[in-house]
This record gives C-alpha cells, sequence and structure tokens, in this order.
C-alpha cells in the first residue's frame, strides 16, 4: 500500500512539474521579442499573483533587485499581461503618452467595481473615456473639474479652513484630557484616524456630513478593512460579505443625503461630482456609490502618513527640538482684553518658513510611500523606441522602487533622513523627479495641496502644543505587513499607546490655525515646480 501511495505522489509530482514547464515554454513562445523580458517566476503565472497578495508592496522591489535593475519587465499574470516600469527615464516617457497609456479606463474599471455600480452605469462610465471629438464624458469632465476645485486658490482655502477647524477642535479636547492630573493616554493610530477621518469628510460634504454618524464612520472603515475581497468578488456572498454591507450602509447613507440635496451645503467638489454624474443620467444611488469610492481616496492614505510623520519626530529628541526651533517663531500671540493669550498658527507660513519639516514630511512620503501608477494600453506602442507594449495589457508603475533606489538617492536609501529633502544639505541631492509620491505627468493627485496642508497642520500644532511619549517607555516601529490594497502608504499593524502633557511654556492659552494669502505654490513635487 506504502508503495502505491509513493508511487501515486511521485506521479502526480512529476505530472505538476510537467504542466508547468510546458507552461512555461508556451508562455515565451507566446512573448513578442520586442516586448519587455519576462520577470523571472518558477511558477507560470501564479507565482507573481501570489507574490504581489503576499509581499503586496515589496514585491516589485524584490523582482527588480533580483533582476539585477532591469529597466522594465513583462510579468504574465491570470488573464492579463503587466508591465513592470522601474526605470525613472522611461516612466517619464510613459507619463508623455497619456492617450496610448491611459489611465482612464483603470480608474473606470476599479471605481465601479470598488463601488458596486450597475452595469449601466459602467457602460455610461467607461464611454468616450477622454472625451474625444469634442464629445464630453464623465471622465472628460469630471478630471478637469476635481482639479480646478482643488488647485491652491480661494475655494481649496474654503475646504482648508473647514478642515483646521475640525482638527482644531480635536485638539482641544486633549488639551482637556491632557490639564488632568493623571497623564492622558491616547492611542495614536485610532486617535489619528478618527480626526483625518472627521476633519476631511467634514471640509467635503459641510454640515450635513454622513460621516458625523458613527455608524457610518464605522461603516465606511469596515469596508476598507475587506477592500480586497469586495473587488475580487470570489464567492462574494461568503468571503465579502462583511465588506459589502458596510459599503451598502455607507452608500445609502449618501443616497439620503443626495436626495436631502444636502450637498449644496457642502464644497464645490461634492457639487460639481453630482452634477456632472447626474447630467450623464447615473441614478442616484450609484453616484451615492461612488462617493464611497471617494473616500477611500480621501481617507486611506492621509491617515497613515500623518502617523509616520508624527512618530518619527516624536521618536527623534534631536528631530523634534529642531523642527520646534523652526515653528515657534511662527507663532503669533496676542493677549485679550482679559488678560488670556490667543495663540495663531499659520499654515502659509509654515510652509514657507519650516524647511526641516517640509523635508521630514516629503522623507516620511519616500520612505513610506508605495504608489503604484497604473495605465491601459489603448494601442501597441513602441516605449523607448525598443520596447513593444501590447494592446490591452497593464503597465504599473511602482514608486517603492524609485524610492528605494540608491542611484537616485544615495547609499542610505534605506534609512530615514528627514534632512534629505532640504537645499542646503550636503548629501546626494534628492531628485526631484524621482519622488512620486503623488504620483506624476498628467494624472498627478489633484489632492495632493489638500493632504499636504492637513497632515501639516495636525502635525505643527501637535508639535507645539504636546509632549507625546510612548506608555512603553520606548517608540517601537510598528510593522506593516497588514497594509490594504487600497493604500498608497505603508499603514502600521500595531497600536502605539502614548501619553500625552502639554508642553512646558506652552500650557496657556487659546489656540487657533491662520491660513494667510500667497500667491506662491508650495511645491512638494516636480510638477508644481
Amino acid at each position: 500500500m506504502d508503495g502505491i501511495i509513493a508511487k501515486t505522489v511521485l506521479g502526480t509530482f512529476v505530472g505538476i512539474c510537467t504542466i508547468l514547464f510546458v507552461l512555461q515554454k508556451v508562455l515565451i513562445g507566446k512573448q513578442d521579442p520586442r516586448e519587455p523580458p519576462l520577470a523571472p517566476t518558477s511558477i507560470p503565472y501564479f507565482e507573481h499573483a501570489f507574490g504581489m497578495l503576499r509581499q503586496k508592496h515589496d514585491y516589485p522591489l524584490s523582482i527588480y533587485r533580483k533582476t539585477k535593475s532591469a529597466p522594465i519587465l513583462t510579468m504574465l499574470m491570470p488573464g492579463k499581461t503587466l508591465y513592470i516600469v522601474n526605470s525613472l527615464p522611461l516612466i517619464q516617457q510613459v507619463q508623455k503618452q497619456y492617450r496610448a497609456l491611459s489611465f482612464f479606463p483603470v480608474a473606470g474599471k476599479m471605481s465601479t467595481l470598488a463601488c458596486g455600480a450597475a452595469e449601466t452605469t459602467r457602460e455610461i462610465v467607461m464611454t468616450n473615456v477622454h472625451g474625444d471629438g469634442g464629445v464630453g464624458s464623465v471622465f472628460a469632465d469630471v478630471n478637469p473639474m476635481i482639479r480646478e476645485v482643488m488647485a491652491p486658490g480661494a475655494t481649496l482655502d474654503a475646504m482648508n479652513k473647514d478642515m483646521m477647524a475640525t482638527i482644531g477642535r480635536a485638539l482641544d479636547e486633549v488639551t482637556k484630557g491632557a490639564r488632568g492630573k493623571t497623564p492622558m493616554k491616547l492611542s495614536l493610530k485610532s486617535w489619528i484616524k478618527d480626526c483625518v477621518t472627521q476633519a476631511t469628510t467634514n471640509a467635503i460634504y459641510g454640515p450635513e456630513n454622513p460621516f458625523k454618524k458613527k455608524s457610518i464612520k464605522e461603516a465606511f472603515w469596515e469596508f476598507e478593512d475587506n477592500f480586497l475581497s469586495v473587488i475580487i468578488g470570489l464567492f462574494p456572498s461568503l468571503l465579502a460579505r462583511k465588506g459589502l454591507a458596510a459599503r451598502e450602509r455607507v452608500a445609502h447613507s449618501f443616497k439620503t443625503y443626495l436626495q436631502n440635496d444636502n450637498h449644496m451645503k457642502g464644497s464645490p467638489l461634492i457639487q460639481g461630482r453630482h452634477r456632472i454624474n447626474a447630467q450623464y443620467g447615473i441614478p442616484i444611488l450609484d453616484i451615492a456609490r461612488f462617493e464611497v469610492a471617494m473616500c477611500i481616496a480621501l481617507l486611506v492614505n492621509t491617515n497613515p502618513s500623518m502617523f509616520w510623520l508624527l512618530f518619527f519626530i516624536y521618536s527623534n529628541p534631536a528631530l523634534l527640538n529642531d523642527i520646534r526651533a523652526e515653528l515657534d517663531p511662527t507663532l503669533e500671540t496676542s493677549k485679550n482684553v482679559d488678560g488670556s493669550l490667543t495663540r495663531l498658527l499659520d499654515l502659509t507660513k509654515v510652509k514657507s518658513k519650516c524647511p526641516l519639516l517640509a523635508s521630514a514630511f516629503q522623507e516620511t512620503l519616500r520612505h513610506r510611500g508605495m504608489i503604484s501608477s497604473v495605465r491601459q494600453v489603448m494601442e501597441d506602442t513602441i516605449l523607448d523606441g525598443k520596447y513593444l507594449l501590447k494592446k490591452d495589457a497593464l503597465v504599473q508603475m511602482p514608486a517603492r522602487v524609485v524610492h528605494m533606489d540608491a542611484a537616485i538617492w544615495g547609499p542610505d536609501v534605506e534609512e530615514f533622513n528627514p534632512h534629505r529633502f532640504l537645499r542646503s544639505s550636503n548629501m546626494k541631492k534628492a531628485s526631484a523627479s524621482g519622488f512620486r509620491a503623488f504620483g506624476g505627468g498628467t494624472m498627478l493627485c489633484p489632492g495632493r495641496h489638500f493632504a499636504t496642508t492637513e497632515i501639516l497642520a495636525m502635525v505643527a500644532m501637535c508639535v507645539v502644543r504636546f509632549e507625546l511619549k510612548p506608555v512603553t517607555g520606548k517608540w517601537t516601529m510598528p510593522t506593516t505587513r497588514n497594509t490594504g490594497v487600497a493604500a498608497a502608504v505603508m499603514e502600521p499593524d500595531q497600536e502605539v499607546e502614548v501619553e500625552v502633557s502639554l508642553r512646558k511654556g506652552f500650557e496657556e492659552g487659546t489656540w487657533r490655525f491662520g491660513l494667510s494669502e500667497s500667491k506662491e505654490v508650495f511645491a512638494f513635487v516636480d510638477e508644481d515646480q
């Protein structure tokens, strides 16, 4: 009997090996010699898919290093060919060919899939995505509207002020707690998530913001936690039940919000999105669903970015002192009639007069960022005069590969160096075009100015007002293995419990945010310079 089992196992093993060998040969045979070279694999089709699920943001980087810095590779995935572009010069060429290598079809498919839009809505969204022939379309109209609304100016300033007002109230609550006889304790990761969720959505959706209900806020984050199972769609009633139910709760809350015309009390962003979607005949429930997907873009990456910047600053006493030395002179302190103090922190001054804080912010996004820009090949395209990209394939440009390239950033590329982006630094000059935390080209993240102001507002105000110390007595770097599939910044796995106290010399007074006018655009990416 044992001999029969052994022979069966051996036969099965040989059969599998034979199938894989034949499959590998067939796939290589189908590969056009002008296409980028195949990424190394021992299990055709499935190894790369499993690798991305297992290693996530680190998988493209591990393949890049395994191939000794190949500028571009082909990954054959189940049902799709994927070209991985690692070279910065090649990435810039991809960005220039924004019609042949287009973002819109990818965004359309992902947004409708993520939010569960009806098939008729998907057809509307995917029709004429570039607005060819002078005929409008959802994407051709929505994209420039969002860029106009989120660009520096009076409209964005109004949203920023609403956002900072919410942050200010949250920080005032911390101040009340920190005045107690016993140290106030905060779960840093959870507290930041709650603050950012409320501040961002208040600024976008106005006084009737659905996220003011705790149940909706919790449902959204439950949907985000189950995002991968939702978009995979495998046995959804079994594997994605919680995520789908949570998404429906948030979507129906937005439906009520829109039916009551509450969006007219919100920002021009939600007003414009509703107007354009309704103009093209998208039903109100699917317009509401699109707002659920929009909140993924609005919320998922600001939280960890803010967490890591606070973590890196407070875990480094010398850096904390140096950033305070920049921030303190920007404070405007006035005495009121009753003798009390009002302290104003002007974010315009913070951006222009605190280069070390700005550098630490950029370095946080470089070190912790992992955005992968994706494009669809609309027609057979030759890249750099030699690489054939076949129609219907996908092109992926993983920022982490560029951000971890020692040729761009120097031998300390693996380290967090808050001084890296300082102009006066004697280190290897940071490459402006190599900083891809917000993507690049025509599809540069339109919300970058809002997100930057939000992160710097929270971090700067915390630094001037509070002392944060870990309850354990030591700052321990959280792991990031469980980072969500929708994230472009690594998410901390573990909670960090901190004790909060008021900073000596700054215990008294009322604190306010300011945002003075400025004609200068504060450039954190190459395209804004």
